[in-house]
């Protein structure tokens, strides 16, 4: 059972596994001593693991949260996604960028996430607004000039 102290009160979920690594490899990667990779083959190795779980910031993030706002099945269901968003949480543009990716399907392939994910991530966008107004206004000019 995972236990989890946010803001004074006890969260419990059931499954251990609901927070368990997306997925690790196995061993690392073997390079013969001619072929050692490059700069740009090591950030595409480390890329390939995602941070499969809630990091302390990401913990620190959502206990500053108002109640309503905390996005539980987020952070269960996609641990990696709720570490990007605490990271970038402070820089108005980047996490406004981040949120709009997230629920705008570009490519029309995606699968999408479950109501509940869209559900909060719509929530977030509708808070993160409140807090900062300006970001609002300034997204519309810059998509009627682009």
């Amino acid at each position: 059972m995972l236990d989890q102290k946010i803001d004074g009160e006890r969260e419990r979920e059931s499954s251990a596994a609901a927070l368990a690594p997306v997925q690790t490899l196995a061993a690392p990667p073997k390079f013969s001593s001619d072929a050692l990779p490059d700069g740009e083959e090591i950030v595409r190795l480390r890329r390939q693991t995602p941070m499969g779980e809630p990091l302390p910031i990401t913990f620190r993030w959502i206990a500053k949260l108002p109640r309503r706002v905390r996005p539980f099945a987020l952070l269960r269901q996609y641990p990696r996604i709720a570490n990007m968003m605490a990271g970038m949480w402070p820089d108005q543009q980047a996490y406004h960028a981040y949120l709009h990716d997230l629920l705008t399907d570009r490519r029309g392939n995606r699968r999408g996430f479950p109501p509940e994910i869209v559900q909060e991530l719509l929530v977030l966008r509708v808070h993160y607004e409140q807090l900062h107004p300006g970001m609002l206004a300034a997204t519309r000019d810059a998509s009627k000039q682009g």
